[in-house]
C-alpha cells in the first residue's frame, strides 16, 4: 500500500507504507520557498501523473508518476492560491477551487 504526501515545502513524496520509506520525491513545483497555504497532491485518473497546485504561480505542476520527470506548468487562471483540487476517478478531468471565489472545471479531450 502506498500514500502520496505534500507539505508546505512543495515537495510531493510517494511512501511505501509497509516499510515506511520514501520511494519517489517529486520536486521542482515552481514555488520559491515555502507555500503559505497547504495544498494536496493527487494522482491522475490513470495514475500516470502526480498533480500539485503551485501557490506562487497559480499553476498546476505535474510529474510522470513513475520516473518523477516534471512536465510543463499549466496556468490555472486563478487570481489566488488554489486551496482544493479534485480529480475525476474515471476521466481526464479535475476541478480547482481558489481564494478568488472561483471554481474551474478542467477536461482534456482526446484529439485524433
Amino acid at each position: 500500500m502506498y500514500i502520496l504526501s505534500s507539505v508546505l515545502d512543495s515537495i510531493v513524496k510517494l511512501w511505501e507504507l509497509s516499510t515506511g520509506r520514501c520511494l519517489i520525491a517529486y520536486t521542482g513545483a515552481g514555488s520559491v520557498g515555502r507555500q503559505e497555504h497547504s495544498a494536496h497532491a493527487m494522482f491522475s485518473h490513470t495514475e500516470d501523473f502526480v498533480m500539485f497546485p503551485d501557490e506562487a504561480t497559480t499553476s498546476l505542476c505535474a510529474w510522470d508518476a513513475r520516473n518523477a520527470q516534471r512536465k510543463n506548468l499549466l496556468s490555472l487562471g486563478h487570481n489566488g492560491p488554489v486551496r482544493h483540487m479534485v480529480h475525476s476517478p474515471c476521466s481526464p478531468a479535475f476541478i480547482t477551487c481558489s481564494d478568488d471565489y472561483w471554481a474551474r472545471f478542467w477536461y482534456r479531450r482526446n484529439v485524433h
